[in-house]
């Protein structure tokens, strides 16, 4: 009988896990050869997993043997006592074999009684190959099966991986490919905030399993945050994987699944986590985009020119605060952590950035407490960006934007921290801002007003600086008054306007 080779150097070994589908076994290599490939004993053959097909007329092979093999024999030079078969199918179990296959022929017309006695008292898997079937032919039988399966693994994964493409593509990232991926893998899967918070799981009973991940988050973040990790919980395999996007890790996919996991599996997963991470990427995009246009509309807000801020947050993304908002100023920290905190929907501040963060809050309804809102920022931003010193003020109406946020930046730096500014409006303030509004209209009225109160109530310098006659300035800060039923010469109301103006740009 004519083999292959002759003691080549055996296909690594498996460890003794139950086989992949479309492992190649000795039941399915005896089932697809048939009379080729016979059991003697036991009949069937078992489901063992056969990790490759091996030739040898030694008496010990063992040298050349990784375990899980099918071992062929014509019995030629082997010691056929019952001592010497004993002795031989002990080496072979020993050595993990998976079956022994005798070829019939040359030296043997029947598999020899000492042998087979040996092997059934060892429980070692015997089987026939009948002249004149070559070994050749088990052997192309095993390599086809194999690779039939890996031809298989592969349609599998290509299906899997457009399925994850799909997935992502919809509108129910990341549930959907969660869902996709658990079901592939047979296990679970979810997607975990840098601080191991769970923000979806597949399916819903996977939140416990998850949760259980914050210490292997940490070590990850010790040994460098690029890292993945992969370990046994329990009875299950769980792989670890950062997303990353633009160098930074902005989350966590975590998979697990009873036994371990195959590299085929394997390719999926990180097909999973390239997808979620181009998914985060589109989404920071997005963020980016509206952050801009809330940016825009604090910015026109603060500006005074509330009905262009209103219409572009109808056309570019943002929404419109409110007719009420605090305003906070964020100093020092994580820029990018606090602009996030307080850009999210919970919160829903509009960001500007500069040389201290500010941004808008819309105020909360009015059965909350007064502090409520601003208790809320505090903790998010806190939470954040633990070493920033922000400053809250009370809900202001927009026309107070400007000037409230003069006032924050007024504030001296404090240390790290939420520090709530109280309204701290100052006497007149309430009518210097409806001064303000009132004479917007009346530029001849309000340029008597601005030169009045710039050279503190003195007549004659005033109207030189307007190259009027001082009665005429008189006149016309006369109207004023009448119009404002205020006395300009109240030094509160005074100053309170002289800066509502200049708040304004109008002075």
């Amino acid at each position: 009988m004519s083999g292959d080779a002759a003691d080549p150097a055996p296909s690594p070994a498996l460890p003794p896990t139950s086989a992949p589908a479309g492992t190649p076994t000795l039941r399915s290599l005896s089932s697809e050869l048939g009379s080729r490939l016979t059991p003697l004993h036991p009949s069937p053959p078992p489901a063992e997993p056969v990790t490759a097909v091996h030739v040898s007329e030694l008496e010990d092979p063992t040298t050349f043997l990784g375990g899980g093999e099918l071992l062929l024999t014509t019995g030629l030079a082997l010691d056929l006592s019952p001592e010497g078969s004993r002795a031989y199918v002990q080496r072979l179990v020993d050595a993990g074999v998976a079956g022994l296959g005798v070829g019939l022929g040359p030296a043997h017309r029947a598999v020899p009684p000492t042998l087979a006695a040996a092997c059934e008292a060892g429980g070692l898997p015997l089987l026939v190959v009948p002249a004149p079937t070559p070994f050749l032919e088990v052997s192309r039988a095993y390599w086809g099966a194999l690779a039939r399966r890996t031809e298989r693994s592969l349609t599998d994964s290509v299906a899997v991986q457009r399925s994850l493409v799909d997935a992502v593509l919809s509108d129910e990232v990341p549930e959907r490919l969660l869902q996709r991926l658990a079901r592939h893998l047979e296990g679970w899967a979810a997607v975990l905030s840098t601080e191991a918070r769970v923000e979806a799981a597949a399916p819903a009973s996977a939140m416990d399993s998850a949760e259980l991940l914050e210490k292997e988050i940490q070590r990850l973040e010790v040994v460098g945050s690029l890292s993945a990790a992969s370990f046994a919980a329990g009875e299950e395999t769980v792989v670890l994987h950062p997303l990353v996007v633009r160098g930074r890790v902005t989350g966590y996919l975590a998979a697990g699944t009873t036994g371990r996991l195959s590299p085929a599996h394997r390719r999926v997963v990180l097909t999973a986590v390239a997808l979620l991470s181009l998914a985060r990427a589109r989404e920071l995009e997005r963020l980016a985009a509206a952050e801009v246009a809330g940016r825009d509309v604090a910015v026109l807000v603060d500006l005074g020119h509330r009905e262009a801020a209103r219409a572009l947050a109808g056309a570019g993304g943002a929404h419109w605060p409110g007719e009420r908002v605090h305003v906070v100023l964020v100093r020092g920290g994580d820029v990018d952590a606090v602009a996030r905190a307080l850009g999210d929907p919970a919160i829903g501040g509009l960001v500007v950035r500069g040389p201290a963060l500010w941004a808008l809050v819309p105020a909360g309804p009015g059965s909350e407490p007064a502090s409520a809102v601003p208790a809320r920022v505090s903790a998010r931003v806190a939470a954040a960006s633990p070493e920033s010193a922000l400053v809250v003020s009370s809900a202001v109406e927009l026309e107070r934007v400007a000037r409230t946020r003069t006032a924050l930046e007024a504030e001296p730096p404090g240390a790290p921290g939420a520090h709530h500014l109280p309204d701290r409006e100052a006497p007149g303030q309430a009518l210097a801002a409806s001064a303000v509004e009132a004479l917007r209209d009346r530029p001849e009225l309000l340029e008597s007003v601005v030169a009045y109160l710039r050279h503190r109530g003195h007549w004659e310098p005033a109207a030189r600086s307007l190259g009027w006659h001082r009665n005429t300035l008189r006149h016309r800060v006369g109207r004023a008054c009448d119009l404002l039923d205020a006395d300009l010469d109240d030094p509160d109301l005074a100053a309170a306007l002289w800066l509502a103006l200049r708040a304004d740009g109008l002075a």
